[in-house]
């Protein structure tokens, strides 16, 4: 696939001893926030990136770190490129994630 800012993205491909097929924050952002939760079945539009947002404001609210609210920010950046799928149908390889 190719991302917003034009990115290939081939997981586990590598040119000249670098890895490519990494979004940047950018690519992160746009495809969360164009991607629903639960697989669109709310009754309001629900992005995970609002649910991203609503994770690191708990963090914050919490008094937690930086890095924990990082990763209460982060915890679903893989979904940019692979959807938000609910987790009854989430293979293994997702579910590891």
């Amino acid at each position: 696939m190719i991302t917003y800012s034009g990115t290939r993205i081939e997981p586990t491909t590598k040119f000249n001893g670098e890895f490519i097929g990494v979004p940047g924050l950018t690519d992160i952002a746009l495809g969360l926030g164009r991607m629903p939760r639960f697989a669109g079945q709310t009754r309001r539009w629900w992005p995970v990136l609002l649910h991203a947002l609503v994770c690191v404001e708990i963090a914050r609210n919490r008094g937690l770190s930086m890095r924990v609210q990082f990763f209460a920010l982060m915890h679903d950046a893989h979904e940019a490129v692979t959807a938000d799928v609910p987790s009854f149908f989430k293979p293994l390889e997702l579910k590891q994630q």
